[in-house]
């Protein structure tokens, strides 16, 4: 996983209050904190890296707070350089249809994690889609507490163009999906 957006999902566990951060931080000890913050942002960090920060914030947080953290976390990647350029040239290309959007979420994919699987997107109805992993590793696919991470964080995409969306997990076997559905936001 690209070390921007490890360094980024870091930095966003502050955000769930000093107590978390510092239990966190803990147990992912010095070395590691200390790698995650030095690399250089284009280097690759292997995905447990982030796996591990992920179930750790999930123990040391909680369910619903994981959730938003997950959902915060693509939003501020999605105003790094690597990602804000290819989102901006998206809307302009697709326009602010929820459902185009995420399509672009198997690009984005590419961007961040490498090798690790990719992302296909089935359109359900008007306002749902079907996200397929795709060769995932085990890793992930045993994980749902990060594959729960990784709906959240497509499914917050719509917000980019004012809708509310949510992601329902679908595991059976080695096959993962997930549902996305959106509506337009409230006011």
């Amino acid at each position: 996983m690209r070390a921007v957006h490890v360094r980024q999902n870091l930095e966003g566990v502050q955000d769930l209050g000093a107590e978390v951060d510092a239990r966190v931080r803990a147990e992912l000890g010095e070395a590691r904190v200390a790698e995650i913050e030095t690399a250089p942002r284009s280097k690759w960090l292997p995905i447990e890296v982030d796996v591990e920060l992920s179930r750790l914030v999930h123990t040391h947080a909680g369910h619903q707070a994981f959730v938003a953290w997950s959902r915060a976390s693509i939003l501020a990647s999605a105003e790094t350089p690597l990602l804000s350029g290819f989102i901006r040239a998206g809307l302009r290309l697709l326009g602010g249809n929820p459902g185009s959007l995420i399509r672009l979420a198997r690009r984005g994919y590419q961007q961040i994690f490498r090798d690790a699987g990719g992302l296909a997107v089935e359109p359900l109805r008007e306002d749902a889609v079907r996200v397929v992993g795709i060769d995932l590793p085990p890793l992930l696919v045993d994980e749902p507490v990060y594959l729960e991470g990784i709906g959240e964080s497509i499914a917050v995409l719509p917000h980019l163009v004012k809708h509310e969306g949510s992601s329902v997990l679908h595991v059976s076997g080695g096959d993962v999906a997930w549902t996305i559905t959106w509506r337009p936001a409230a006011g």
